[in-house]
């Protein structure tokens, strides 16, 4: 199963670029001068690095046996047999959460590049962001199933201190 890099919000971010591009284009037109040229090369350079997202190939695969994860020409396997646990971990920051897929290994791993693969942030443990075309929750199912583990866990969560109400 291949589950490929979401591209919505580079595609949008792509014609917002175009639009502002020409805009400005037309504004250093009707004399406008600098800054006008300057809102048009900048939103022209930001169109091209959205090209080169757009047009990069990056994906996950899960086989029966691994996680395989494909950026550009590299790619990286993880077999499930190193593979100690499979969860969502919410992060909070003031108001905003975020998701993530947290993947917790049996023994530290001995990669040469992991970091852009799965960002680890302990030598066990590795997150994956949630920026594929199908939610970390169906990724966690599958892999979960892949793996043979029964249930899902409770979702653990980083800042886990709870808030009462003050009386």
């Amino acid at each position: 199963m291949i589950i490929n890099e979401n591209k919505k919000p580079v595609r949008a971010t792509l014609v917002a670029a175009i639009i502002l591009a020409v805009c400005g284009g037309y504004l250093y037109h009707i004399g406008y001068g600098g800054i006008a040229l300057f809102m048009s090369a900048t939103c022209a350079v930001s169109a091209l690095f959205c090209l080169k997202k757009m047009f990069s190939k990056k994906h996950i695969e899960i086989t029966d046996d691994a996680l395989k994860i494909v950026i550009n020409e590299r790619e990286q396997e993880f077999k499930f047999a190193d593979i100690k646990n499979i969860n969502v971990k919410t992060f909070t920051a003031g108001k905003k959460q975020v998701k993530l897929l947290n993947f917790e290994f049996k023994c530290a791993l001995n990669l040469d590049d992991t970091y852009n693969f799965l960002h680890f942030y302990t030598d066990k443990e590795a997150t994956m962001p949630d920026i594929y075309e199908t939610s970390i929750y169906e990724i966690n199912k599958i892999l979960r199933a892949k793996m043979g583990f029964e249930n899902e866990p409770e979702e653990p969560s980083a800042n886990s201190k709870k808030h009462g109400k003050r009386k």
